[in-house]
């Protein structure tokens, strides 16, 4: 599967990152959640991180 990735492609805009830092912080420090947390937890990685399993976080809203 070949698919475009923006360059915005950074763990602040993927659908895994979960943030756990204040928001008074400068940069945002969260967990990938994209595979299952190991015997220590989920990774933890910065907001300009990129692992190359990055998802859009955009979700489409569909009307029926």
């Amino acid at each position: 599967m070949n698919r475009s990735v923006p360059t915005n492609a950074t763990c602040l805009t993927c659908r895994w990152f979960n943030i756990i830092s204040d928001e008074d912080e400068a940069i945002f420090v969260g967990d990938c959640r994209r595979h299952a947390p190991s015997s220590t937890g989920w990774p933890t990685t910065s907001e300009s991180g990129f692992c190359g399993d990055w998802q859009s976080d955009y979700t489409p809203v569909v009307r029926t």
